[in-house]
């Protein structure tokens, strides 16, 4: 699973995380390592920006409902199954064709539709062109319901879309930690049977795993996650029209929640019933409407999102730590995983004061121990090149003594430097010109000043790494003046460069994999040129 001396996944590992396709231990030990390291944390948002951008593709083609009723394709489907295969009927087009004078293009664009039906295919890929269907019927004919969610402990009925009649508030007061707990997870309490809602909690999962099973009745989605309180989520569609119609919720703390559609005459407008709960919960409750509070009270913005992040970076916890910040209507949800205890309470005490934030740390959940043989380690020069350059810079630095110390050195620059890149890339992504322009005089200042803090720190560690470099690959070549960009686009541009010279260190000091033939030293050094120009970017 990992392919290097450093410990680093491969691409496919990348990729199968991304998508949830991993087994729950190779998962766990991917995930431990994302939380460390900033290089592969970067190439798997660059991953995740690819998969999302042909998620977007999906969305779009089929974002509009259907024009008519959606009818029986019992009779269709049938036929389908009694047809060949996709892939007999492409071996029979490639025998067909084979002796045509163009066999060679028919054969490529066979294979093209092959790879492409393989890949549009798997489970994932299915579950989310069904939910974004389903979500799309949805946003066209929006219409209030009333729905039952059912616990070990509580009976809860209600319309979706809205919150109790602040009459009912006494007795809401008696289940707060469901709503509690379905806010942590960033799944939606005021509509949660719904496509939409369970598309947007999954969307929102750094890695998953999806079920899709078809009956003549409709469809059954189940997603299962250890990156969230919400470890497994089942939605039914209806077929004919895609309405979700039953749903299932399993929190990490092993509650299920059951959810399901009521008919209209026979559910009342409020609270219908309300056992107590046996056991108070363990988790902090979240900020809820009061009587009298107005919307503007209770909203979270991002002016106080942006709160959040200067009190983060007041004790540097937004620089390696594993703490993701998420910002949703009502709430500014800060989760961590596998924090030291004394750390989370500092960060604890740090947000209490702060409206509407939620602070969820938990420990990462154990990975399953199972026998395996130890995995041969790669040799730590895998190519000729790697073993020249090592050879040479060995001599030059007085033997494989301080060589290696001078390897450790440039490993723990790089990964310096990534951290702080990330840092300053995730808050420019953050505060984009749109979220910006919702910001007031006073806290667009605070947004500059945590810029500058951070800009700051990356620069400190750049000079660092180019200073260590210099002496033993000379002066990188002189870096080219760039055009002033936006804030945004000089911290893409940042992060590009630094995880290029991550790369190359990694393969030269470290016995990452060689990805690509040629001498290293010149892209090294041509790599901290581009650096270079990066930062100057930054800083003007």
């Amino acid at each position: 699973m990992m392919n290097d001396e450093m410990g680093h996944p491969g691409d496919e590992a990348m990729l199968r995380y991304a998508d949830g396709e991993l087994s729950e231990a190779d998962a766990g030990r991917i995930r431990l390592h994302l939380e460390t390291c900033g290089r592969c944390r970067g190439e798997l948002e660059d991953l995740r920006a690819t998969l999302s951008a042909c998620a977007h593709y999906h969305q779009v083609e089929t974002r509009f409902p259907p024009p008519a009723p959606w009818g029986d394709l019992s009779r269709q489907l049938a036929t389908l199954d009694e047809a060949p295969s996709a892939f007999a009927r492409l071996c029979q087009a490639l025998r067909s064709h084979a002796a045509s004078s163009r066999r060679w293009t028919v054969a490529a664009l066979a294979l093209a539709c092959a790879v492409i039906y393989w890949v549009t295919d798997t489970p994932s890929a299915r579950a989310e062109q069904l939910l974004r269907k389903a979500a799309a019927v949805e946003s066209a004919k929006p219409a209030p319901r009333r729905i039952q969610i059912r616990s070990k402990t509580r009976t809860v009925t209600r319309r979706t879309g809205a919150l109790p009649a602040p009459s009912d508030v006494s007795d809401r007061d008696t289940w707060p930690s469901l709503e509690a707990q379905f806010r942590a997870a960033n799944y939606s309490w005021e509509d949660p049977l719904s496509a939409r809602s369970f598309m947007e909690w999954r969307d929102r999962l750094p890695e998953k795993r999806d079920d899709l099973v078809t009956d003549r009745s409709g469809y059954q989605v189940r997603t299962t996650t250890h990156s969230s309180d919400l470890v497994e989520a089942t939605l039914k569609l209806r077929a004919e029209d895609l309405r979700a119609t039953e749903g299932t919720l399993e929190f990490r703390n092993h509650e299920r929640v059951e959810i399901s559609e009521l008919p209209e005459e026979a559910a009342p407008s409020s609270v219908a019933s309300v056992r107590p709960e046996a056991s108070s919960d363990p988790h902090p409750e979240l900020p809820r409407t009061q009587p009298g509070d107005s919307a503007a009270t209770v909203a979270a913005t991002p002016g106080g999102e942006l709160r959040v992040f200067a009190a983060l970076r007041r004790l540097g916890a937004d620089m390696g730590e594993p703490i993701e910040v998420t910002r949703t209507e009502r709430q500014i949800l800060v989760a961590g995983v596998g924090l030291d205890p004394q750390r989370a309470r500092e960060i604890q005490d740090a947000l209490s004061s702060l409206p509407n934030v939620a602070v969820r740390f938990s420990e990462p959940a154990p990975a399953p121990v199972s026998p395996s043989a130890p995995e041969a380690s790669s040799p730590a020069a895998s190519s000729e090149a790697v073993r020249l350059l090592r050879s040479r810079l060995e001599a030059q630095l007085g033997g494989r003594g301080p060589f290696e110390q001078f390897a450790e050195q440039a490993l723990e620059g790089a990964e310096a430097l990534m951290t702080g890149v990330h840092a300053l890339r995730r808050l420019s992504q953050r505060f984009a010109p749109e979220t910006e322009s919702q910001l007031n005089a006073e806290e667009r200042r605070l947004l500059e000043k945590l810029r500058g803090e951070l800009t700051h720190l990356v620069l400190q560690r750049e000079t660092e790494i180019q200073d260590l470099m210099k002496p033993v690959l000379g002066a990188p070549p002189a870096s080219r003046n760039s055009a002033i960009v936006s804030k945004q686009v000089a911290a893409e541009e940042l992060f590009r460069a630094a995880r290029q010279v991550d790369r190359l260190v990694s393969i030269v000091f470290g016995g990452a994999a060689v990805e690509q033939a040629g001498p290293l030293e010149p892209q090294l050094r041509s790599s901290l040129a581009e650096l270079r120009a990066a930062m100057e970017a930054c800083m003007r």
